[in-house]
C-alpha cells in the first residue's frame, strides 16, 4: 500500500472523507504519483463539492495530459452550479491550447506522411520546414522526413534531419528511423555506412534491418558484408530459405559457383516439395516436384495415333489436322 493510500485509509477510518480540504489535499498526493483513478476515487466520494476540489481533479487531468477528460470535468463542474473561479478557468484554457496544438501536429505530421508516401519528396520536406516553423516535430514527422529523403535519394539531407531529432529536439530515434537510414544507405550502394549504422544502432537491430543490408549486398556481390549480415540472420530467424538464396545469389554474382552449389542444396534439403493431388476413380493420387517420370511412351502413341484418325475422319482428309507427341523425358 503506498503512503497516499495508508493516509486515505486512516481519513476515511476517522470519518474525515467528506472533509473538502482534506479530500483536496489527498487527490493532489495521488495525481503527483499519477493515480488518477484513486484521485477521482476521492473526489466521487465527496458529498458537496466546491470549486477547489473540481479544480484540483480537472488540473491533474490537465497537468498528465488527459486533456478531454479535463474539459469534459469541466463542463460537468459547471452543470453542478459550481462557479468556476480564475484557477479553474486558467487551467481549463491551457488544456484547450494543448489540446488545440495536438491537433495542429497530427495534420502537420499527417501532410509531411502523405507527401511522402504519394506525393514529391521535396513536397515533404517543404511542409515539414513549414511545420517546424510553428510547432516542435515529433518522432513520426521525422520518419516522414527521413522516407522523403529515402524515395528523393538525399543522403545528405536524411542525416541532417537524422541527426537533429536527438540534439535540437531530445528525440530519440526508433528502430523505424535506423531502418529507413539503412534502406536509404542500401539504396544507394553505401553498403559500409549502412553496416556501421546498424552495430551503433542503441537497440538490437532487427530481421528486416538485417535482411535489407543482406539484399543489398546479393545485388552488389559484396560477400563479406553479406556473410555477416547472414550470420545475425541466422540467430533471429533461422528457417527463412529467402536468405539463403540471397547469399546464393551473391556468390554468383561473383562467380564463386562451388559456394553457390553448397548453398542451393542446404536449401533443397530443408524446403518442403511442392505437390498436387488428384483423384482418379476411387484412388487418390499425389505428384511431387521431386518425384520422377515414367511414361509409357507406346501407350501413349497409340493413344495420339488414335485420336489422330478420330478427329480427321470427323473433320475430313483435307483437314491438315494431327497430334504430336513430344518426349520430355
Amino acid at each position: 500500500m503506498t503512503g497516499g493510500a495508508q493516509v486515505h485509509s486512516l481519513v476515511t477510518k476517522l470519518g474525515y472523507n467528506a472533509n473538502p480540504y482534506i479530500a483536496t489535499a489527498l487527490m493532489s498526493v495521488y495525481s503527483e504519483t499519477g493515480l488518477l483513478d484513486d484521485a477521482h476515487k476521492v473526489f466521487d466520494e465527496l458529498p458537496n463539492r466546491t470549486a477547489v476540489c473540481w479544480t484540483s481533479l480537472i488540473s491533474a487531468y490537465e497537468r498528465h495530459g488527459y486533456l478531454r477528460r479535463a474539459l469534459e470535468m469541466f463542463r460537468h463542474m459547471q452543470l453542478d452550479n459550481v462557479d468556476p473561479d480564475r484557477v479553474t478557468i486558467t487551467v481549463a484554457i491551457s488544456a484547450c491550447t494543448a489540446l488545440a496544438k495536438l491537433r495542429d501536429i497530427t495534420t502537420w505530421t499527417s501532410m509531411v506522411m502523405g507527401y511522402a508516401l504519394h506525393g514529391p519528396a521535396i513536397e515533404a520536406l517543404h511542409m515539414f520546414d513549414m511545420m517546424e516553423k510553428e510547432l516542435v516535430p515529433n518522432h513520426v514527422a521525422f520518419l516522414g522526413a527521413l522516407m522523403a529523403c529515402n524515395h528523393a535519394g538525399l543522403v545528405d539531407e536524411a542525416w541532417r534531419y537524422f541527426e537533429r531529432m536527438e540534439k535540437e529536439y531530445r528525440i530519440k530515434p526508433k528502430i523505424t528511423h535506423f531502418g529507413c537510414m539503412v534502406d536509404m544507405l542500401c539504396r544507394m550502394g553505401l553498403l559500409e555506412d549502412a553496416y556501421r549504422l546498424i552495430m551503433n544502432m542503441p537497440m538490437k537491430p532487427n530481421a528486416m534491418i538485417w535482411r535489407t543490408l543482406l539484399g543489398a549486398c546479393s545485388d552488389s556481390g559484396n560477400i563479406s558484408l553479406a556473410s555477416q549480415a547472414r550470420a545475425c540472420l541466422a540467430e533471429l530467424e533461422s528457417g527463412y530459405a529467402g536468405d539463403d538464396v540471397a547469399m546464393s545469389n551473391a556468390y554468383a554474382k561473383l562467380g564463386y559457383w562451388e559456394e553457390k552449389t553448397i548453398v542451393r542444396d542446404r536449401v533443397r534439403r530443408r524446403r518442403q516439395p511442392g505437390c498436387s493431388l488428384i483423384e482418379i476413380g476411387s484412388r487418390t493420387r499425389e505428384f511431387a516436384i521431386s518425384d520422377g517420370v515414367k511414361c509409357e511412351h507406346n501407350e501413349l502413341k497409340e493413344i495420339i495415333k488414335g485420336l489422330t484418325e478420330n478427329s480427321k475422319s470427323l473433320l475430313g482428309d483435307s483437314e491438315n489436322f494431327t497430334f504430336s507427341y513430344v518426349d520430355f523425358t
